[in-house]
């Protein structure tokens, strides 16, 4: 289970538990044993890596756009010299 924290400074941390629930034969939770770790560090970085390939499919979009312009363009001018060819 990942939860997040905010502290009382507003400081947000984000905690991972991880826990084993003893149970008596009928299935009652008789007590847990567990431990919380800090991932923090790792849910900054992954949430930055989502930003960065956010901005990377952005910039991927506008390149096969201008690749695209760039293909019209050479075709409208090859059109062009052909064009100007015949007139010659």
């Amino acid at each position: 289970l990942e939860f997040r924290v905010v502290r009382p400074s507003g400081e947000i941390r984000y905690i991972k538990a991880n826990a084993l629930v003893i149970r008596d034969e009928a299935g009652t939770a008789l007590r847990m044993i567990g431990t919380n770790y800090d991932i923090t560090e790792q849910k900054l970085a992954e949430m930055h890596m989502i930003e960065i390939n956010e901005q990377l499919e952005i910039a991927t979009a506008h390149a096969n756009k201008m690749l695209v312009e760039a293909e019209m363009a050479n075709i409208a001018k090859s059109e062009y010299i052909d064009l100007l060819v015949d007139m010659v």
